[in-house]
């Protein structure tokens, strides 16, 4: 584990430099990609933690949201951004992990090189229960959508990591892959975070 003053430098710097990388980050696909090039740099001298910068409700700040991919990487990052709140600043939002989006009418997801865009105004959901209901598999279906497919199984796993944010995907879904539909039994996608949070909450 990483000393406390190393990573509270990243903080500082972050911090210090706000306006520049500000302006790279709303700037061009080279601006941007130099803004990442150097948060890329600083977060790499102590963890090797995914990133990703997103722009708030509140003009002229950006959300600075860890990436996290299992429940140790999520305590880490819960680590680094109650340091972070001890180095506020008036052009950064910082979170541990993606929070959800409150709507998800299409994901687009880049497999193999290219970009797709899938709509998922006709998917549903099956979910399967393990443990006493502390985790769950999700099968997706969709008119859109084919089983034993890598590209749509990523895309299915995609969209419900947005759809339930970080936090509850990392604690609580196993497996994502598209399934057949169950008639009656499937349930609209648009309502899998609130079933969820329901289940386990």
């Amino acid at each position: 584990m990483v000393s406390q003053t190393t990573s509270s430098k990243f903080w500082t710097w972050l911090n210090h430099n706000a306006a520049r990388l500000h302006t790279l980050a709303c700037g061009d696909d080279t601006e941007q990609h130099q803004m990442a090039k150097e948060i890329t740099a600083q977060l790499r001298l102590f963890t090797s933690l995914n990133w990703e910068i997103g722009k708030t409700k509140t003009q002229g700040r950006l959300l600075f949201s860890f990436a996290p991919h299992d429940a140790d990487s999520l305590l880490e990052a819960e680590k680094y951004t109650a340091e972070a709140r001890t180095h506020r600043s008036a052009r950064w939002q910082v979170t541990s992990a993606r929070p959800p989006k409150p709507s998800l009418p299409r994901v687009i997801i880049s497999y193999d090189g290219s970009q797709r865009e899938y709509s998922t105004d006709s998917w549903t959901y099956n979910l399967t229960a393990y443990n006493s209901f502390s985790f769950f598999d999700v099968a997706v279906q969709g008119d859109n959508l084919e089983e034993d497919n890598r590209e749509c199984d990523a895309a299915a796993t995609l969209a419900t990591r947005l759809i339930l944010g970080d936090v509850l995907y990392v604690r609580y879904i196993g497996r994502v892959s598209v399934g057949t539909r169950k008639n009656n039994d499937s349930t609209a996608f648009a309502l899998l975070r609130e079933h969820i949070v329901d289940l386990c909450t």
